[in-house]
């Protein structure tokens, strides 16, 4: 399936433009150097496989995957906007985790896993045996106790990578080609913009690949069925990774309360074709015949099994009812619902600076508070590092999410995330402006229009898209994306739908 996902990648960024033809800082420049490292990428994990025959529950370039890619689109991302002149000469800011404490951190959750996995090893009379791994978006003790109740064991499984990993220094030798090799195709891409590219230096790859080897080899699971939060973190992922290398079925538990709007080549390998199942959201039958659900294989070329749900929020504002036309915003109130571009900087398809995303902030709510006639709300992103980029001019809005939409009469959004499938599930208008920086399906981008006013916008030139937004204050609006892409056709809450998933892959897979 290797090949498959390579395909994929092709299809996904062979029309994008050369740097040194995108506008810069434009979203297609961000496209074009992270597009560059991920296919040098992708030939490392192929190589790995083609020349050393390592499957890849065992290939560390699938292992360490999201932990490099990211860490040499935010290096890359860096020198580009420093030799273009909108960020200081300083290291970037610390996205998060570092790469190096997100290695370390094994050590803390292995200790605790192991003291958890004390608390209730014991089979007992259950049917099944059950284990968890990572974090999900409700706390495990809830799902535990009704897996209780449904004769399945539920226990943290012991943080370990396969232990079985051969040919170490071949494939360490792959992933530093891949280091080397981007660099240089990106220091020809960047003249005469920057002459001397400073490096990702390889470095890191070993940094990564020692951090990987300190993690100890876990022993084979002796469970029928892992269940695990997003696959991004490392622990999660070798966890997962370990239990494919054995046999064991991985259960996924998607976040994002919607699922699966966008055609994007990072989450293949990020964790869209590593689990045997996946629990989602939404009406699987419905995404099916719109067709974006075509690529729900495993990289072993089966089909991925799927399960659904409904985010408990979403399940909350729900209704169902008829969307009132905006007409005019003269004296509404609007919620402006931010994301954040500084931390967390990868591609393709996700990127721009934070200082141009604030530029395009502060054009949006000039014009959304001359057309209201008041200051809107506006709730910025909570994971914000800080308020370097915050703009300025708005009410601030805080508190708990689930209070938000009682506030406004109509909803802002410029980046489809978890905030579109929480407001759209609302009765009230919402304002889409579409930034360029996702590639939604087609058919998923039909029905996001029909449920939101829609402009697509330049981010570096937002006046065409505020004046197209105004054309489309007077259409009728009809909700058929929380049906699709939300709301699961169970009336089940979250955590008994994922306790009834867990049975039903346990009973389909073991």
């Amino acid at each position: 399936m290797l090949a498959d996902i390579t395909a994929d990648f092709e299809r996904l960024t062979g029309g994008f433009k050369p740097l040194a033809e995108c506008r810069p800082f434009s979203p297609e420049a961000y496209n074009a150097i992270s597009t560059t490292l991920m296919r040098h990428y992708y030939k490392a994990v192929g190589d790995i496989e083609a020349r050393h025959g390592v499957g890849y529950p065992s290939n560390i370039g699938m292992l360490l995957f999201p932990a490099l890619h990211v860490a040499a689109c935010q290096h890359y991302f860096h020198e580009y906007d420093v030799a273009s002149g909108i960020a200081d000469d300083s290291p970037p800011p610390a996205a998060g985790r570092s790469l190096a404490s997100a290695l370390r951190l094994g050590d803390a959750r292995r200790q605790l896993r192991k003291l958890l996995s004390s608390l209730g090893g014991r089979r007992g009379t259950h049917d099944a045996r059950v284990a968890f791994a990572g974090t999900t978006t409700f706390p495990w003790g809830p799902l535990q106790h009704r897996l209780a109740s449904m004769n399945v064991h539920l226990n943290a499984a012991p943080v370990g990578r396969p232990a079985a990993i051969p040919l170490l220094a071949q494939q360490r030798l792959h992933l530093q080609a891949w280091a080397s090799d981007a660099h240089e195709a990106l220091a020809a891409e960047m003249r005469p913009l920057i002459i001397n590219l400073r490096p990702f230096n390889v470095s890191h790859v070993n940094e990564a690949v020692v951090g990987l080897m300190r993690m100890p080899g876990a022993e084979r699971p002796t469970v029928d069925l892992l269940v695990t939060g997003t696959l991004g973190s490392l622990p999660a992922r070798v966890t997962a990774m370990n239990a494919i290398s054995h046999a064991v079925p991985v259960l996924t538990i998607h976040h994002g309360a919607q699922y699966k709007l966008v055609d994007e080549p990072y989450y293949d390998l990020y964790e869209g074709m590593l689990p045997t199942a996946k629990m989602v959201y939404g009406s699987i039958d419905r995404q099916r015949e719109l067709g974006t659900l075509v690529r729900e294989h495993t990289l072993a070329g089966d089909d991925t099994v799927l399960f659904t749900r409904t985010d408990s929020l979403v399940r909350t504002l729900h209704r169902g009812e008829s969307i009132p036309i905006v007409g005019s915003l003269q004296g509404t109130r609007v919620l402006y619902l931010t994301t954040e571009f500084e931390t967390g900087r990868y591609g393709p398809y996700r990127d721009v600076h934070p200082q141009t995303y604030r530029t395009w902030q502060q054009a949006l709510i000039d014009w959304l508070t001359a057309k209201s006639g008041q200051q809107p709300m506006v709730r910025l992103h909570p994971k914000r590092p800080s308020a370097r980029f915050d703009p300025q001019g708005f009410q601030t809005s805080d508190g708990p999410l689930r209070e938000a939409p009682d506030a406004a009469d109509v909803f802002v959004i410029d980046y489809p995330t978890t905030s579109l499938a929480h407001v759209a599930a609302t009765s009230k208008p919402i304002l889409f402006f579409d930034l360029g920086l996702r590639r939604l399906y087609p058919a998923a981008l039909d029905i996001v229009k029909e449920r939101c006013a829609y402009a697509a916008t330049d981010v570096l030139e937002p006046s065409i898209g505020l004046a197209a937004m105004e054309g489309q204050l007077d259409r009728t609006y009809v909700d058929n994306f929380s049906p699709t892409f939300t709301v699961a056709d169970s009336d089940d809450d979250e955590v008994t739908a994922v306790a009834k998933a867990v049975v039903g892959a346990v009973e389909r897979l073991r």
